[in-house]
């Protein structure tokens, strides 16, 4: 592995191969242990109280965060079982709803840093003939109960077929050997991609939090869409962001949906933070983003997540289910013109 893949693996809010190490962590109930576990993990985290206020990143085991743990056993919940676990770099990634052919392919959506490592920021592929191979695996029904019971449904991927983390954070990546029919029969739940909302709007989020947690599984956490923004954060730059605070993220969460409350579509992804341990760095640094505002002025405001919108990906499907970026509603021609 070089020094930049080394030094990417502290970036943005995937786990990055620590959930092996978490995961052999000793139980505990007792709330006096909480910090003490945060402590041994890095800390890739935005963490808020059930009040909605900013807590000490080391009390991401505590009661009082601001999330829930999904339950196979609960019917709402099931719901959320095509938001999966992503092997490549312990991230995100859910299952997107398509129509047409009943043989269509299967595509989740996560973040670019999610799908190629060292990411590239100057890289885009959306073109047939520039796809990736990607060897990883996504774990469906990601639930407490079902991980225990080793229930859970693992399906391999195969290409990477759109990467960007040029002015985004977006990959769409291709599963191998199995169909979009073949996983909607197995229960696997599918979600739309849907225009931007507007600033205000109530949005929850799903994902799999890892860095620091010693319950690793599906979690819900609920909050409001801020404003949009545009970021730097080392040699990347994210003109599509938008804010939002009181959900609480952790690394694993990257590439993770960010749901409108109303419609139950996906808006966004999560993509970054500043964290309590990157405090000490200058603004605009990795894991330390910095808002740029109009005027070309660059400030790094504490206490805030980011996300990217979907919606540039969100026409590029054909009538049959399959991939096409010559969609006319495909924006990914107009961003990134040959």
């Amino acid at each position: 592995m070089s020094r930049y893949t080394l030094l990417f693996t502290l970036f943005f809010l995937s786990n990055c191969g620590q959930k092996q190490s978490i995961n052999r962590l000793s139980p505990k109930t007792s709330q006096d242990h909480c910090v003490e576990y945060a402590k041994m993990a890095l800390q890739h985290r935005a963490v808020f109280g059930k009040d909605g206020i900013k807590i000490d990143d080391d009390l991401v085991n505590c009661s009082l965060v601001d999330w829930r743990i999904l339950d196979s056993a609960n019917n709402d919940d099931l719901a959320y079982s095509g938001v999966g676990y992503l092997d490549y770099d312990g991230c995100t990634a859910s299952l997107i709803k398509t129509s047409g052919n009943d043989n269509r392919p299967a595509y989740l959506v996560t973040n670019g840093h999610c799908a190629i490592n060292p990411p590239d920021p100057s890289k885009v592929i959306y073109k047939d003939q520039d796809a990736l191979d990607i060897e990883a695996n996504v774990s469906f029904f990601y639930y407490k109960k079902r991980i225990q019971a080793g229930t859970t449904l693992k399906f391999a991927t195969d290409k990477v077929v759109f990467y960007s983390m040029l002015n985004t954070d977006i990959a769409l990546i291709r599963l191998k050997s199995t169909n979009f029919q073949e996983l909607t029969a197995k229960g696997v739940k599918s979600y739309e991609l849907a225009a931007r909302a507007a600033s205000g709007t109530p949005i929850y989020n799903i994902a799999v939090p890892q860095s620091g947690v010693t319950d690793i599984n599906l979690k819900i956490a609920s909050c409001f869409l801020g404003d949009s923004v545009s970021l730097e954060e080392g040699d990347f730059s994210f003109n599509d962001s938008f804010r939002f605070t009181q959900c609480s993220i952790v690394g694993g969460s990257s590439g993770s949906p960010i749901f409108a409350k109303e419609s139950n579509k996906i808006i966004g992804l999560v993509n970054t933070t500043a964290n309590d341990a990157d405090l000490y760095k200058d603004d605009c640094s990795l894991n330390k983003p910095c808002e740029v505002a109009a005027d070309g002025s660059k400030k790094t405001s504490l206490g805030i997540n980011y996300g990217q919108f979907i919606d540039l990906i969100a026409g590029c499907f054909n009538s049959e289910g399959f991939y096409d970026y010559k969609q006319t509603d495909c924006k990914i021609t107009k961003k990134y013109p040959s």
